[in-house]
């Protein structure tokens, strides 16, 4: 699923045959949408792993085109609505993230 013109028309025809599929509305403390860990890759790994995940058909699988493509590594916590500014669970996952990530390469741009 490489463009938004392929992505309406599949997308149509499933809403069609009523094999459509929805995510449950984002509600204080749901497990889905909270901060996460999340890989984007890059190079030349990127357009092989689009690919392959063009070719699952899986409920619930949520095909993302190369330029959001992401693996979700771990959820963090649940969906919390309002986030303090410093809030300390999120400086505390930024240090592990910035130290998880030490010595790798870095993506530039």
């Amino acid at each position: 699923m490489c463009d938004f013109a392929e992505f309406r028309d599949r997308g149509r025809a499933t809403l069609l045959a009523g094999r459509a599929t929805h995510d449950s509305q984002i509600v204080e403390g749901a497990r889905r949408w909270g901060a996460s860990a999340v890989l984007r890759p890059s190079g030349d790994v990127l357009d092989r792993l689009t690919a392959l995940a063009a070719s699952i058909e899986a409920p619930g699988h949520w095909v993302h085109g190369r330029g959001t493509l992401h693996i979700t590594l771990r959820t963090l916590e649940p969906y919390r609505h309002r986030i303090p500014a410093g809030d300390p669970s999120r400086q505390v996952y930024g240090a592990a993230l910035a130290e998880a990530a030490s010595g790798l390469p870095r993506r530039c741009g």
